[in-house]
């Protein structure tokens, strides 16, 4: 996983192939931001079509040649960037006429340019979300888990990260990975990790600060917010008209 310190950072949630209003908010912040992170869930959408997908893979492969830009997978992207791990779970609104038009475009040689997190500024930043759940009686840190996630992703084999969680499956237990955790019902948070996640879709923001748990953040509002980390670590929600909504000052998050 990456680790990055001392930046600006752009932080844009769930697509699903709006992407002519993603780039609106990434060419407003070009040149005031050091790196844009794309929280995933880049394709599906309620009566879409394979050739709009087509677009938006064509879209996010010449975004990805910004080299400022770090792409994390969600769980509407996996069943067509690694359709091995997708067998697993495959999201409602997958189709292999889809699948057809995003290879096109994307191959499944390019999924080394996706990563499930990625850390900016002491925040944690994945699709849905790391629970506490996965770290509990284990030894390996962290940073040790979602890079052997990572690893597994590229080859095609199963982690326990990839759990689609009680919400999606309707079993006890484990709760959600990180790409399927639920915001609602399963989010529960890190000890001393800060998570900025999307997946979950609402009208407004939502924050997580339950008094245990490092604070969490959910910006997916189908594109109405997004989020600028600062260099102190602060955290700054917009709206989709660029308006200032709240600020988590980085005294707040860090202590």
């Amino acid at each position: 996983m990456t680790n990055i310190e001392g930046i600006t950072a752009l932080v844009v949630p769930d697509i699903h192939l709006n992407f002519k209003k993603a780039q609106a908010i990434i060419d407003h912040y070009d040149s005031k931001v050091d790196r844009i992170i794309l929280l995933g869930d880049y394709f599906d959408n309620f009566r879409d079509t394979p050739e709009l997908n087509g677009e938006c893979a064509n879209w996010l492969r010449e975004l990805l040649a910004n080299g400022r830009v770090v792409a994390l997978v969600g769980n509407h992207d996996v069943g067509y960037l690694q359709p091995k791990i997708a067998s697993f779970q495959l999201c409602p609104g997958y189709s292999p006429e889809k699948h057809r038009q995003i290879a096109s475009h994307l191959p499944e040689s390019g999924l080394p340019r996706f990563d499930l997190a990625v850390s900016i500024n002491g925040w944690l930043l994945s699709h849905a979300g790391v629970h506490r759940y996965y770290l509990s009686g284990d030894t390996t840190t962290l940073e040790g888990q979602i890079d052997l996630a990572t690893e597994n992703l590229l080859s095609g084999r199963f982690h326990p990260l990839f759990y689609a969680g009680y919400r999606m499956t309707g079993e006890r237990l484990p709760p959600g990975g990180i790409l399927w955790q639920d915001w609602d019902h399963e989010f529960r948070g890190l000890p001393e990790v800060p998570q900025i996640i999307g997946h979950s879709p609402a009208p407004e923001h939502r924050i997580f600060d339950d008094g245990y748990a490092a604070i969490g953040v959910c910006l997916d509002t189908n594109l109405m917010t997004h989020g600028v980390i600062s260099r102190d670590g602060a955290l700054t929600i917009f709206s989709d008209t660029f308006a200032r909504l709240e600020t988590i000052a980085a005294e707040r998050v860090f202590g």
